[in-house]
């Protein structure tokens, strides 16, 4: 729906995350670049506050891997 929420990153392994926004409905993505992963952050999807406003944030920890 659009609403911001928290996410305790520290209980994701790895020290760096690739984090972007999935959008279902089309398949477009919007990348929020790569963010540390230390305490927690609040996320805030794009668009606006209503029903049907449904976004996946996606946390990649492969970026480790690719080092």
């Amino acid at each position: 729906t659009g609403r911001k929420f928290k996410v305790a990153l520290n209980k994701i392994e790895g020290t760096w995350l690739y984090a972007y926004w999935y959008d279902p409905r089309t398949g477009g993505k919007i990348e929020k670049g790569i963010i540390r992963n230390k305490g927690s952050r609040i996320f805030e999807p794009p668009g606006t506050e209503k029903n049907g406003n449904d976004w996946i944030l996606v946390l990649d920890t492969t970026l480790e891997i690719r080092k």
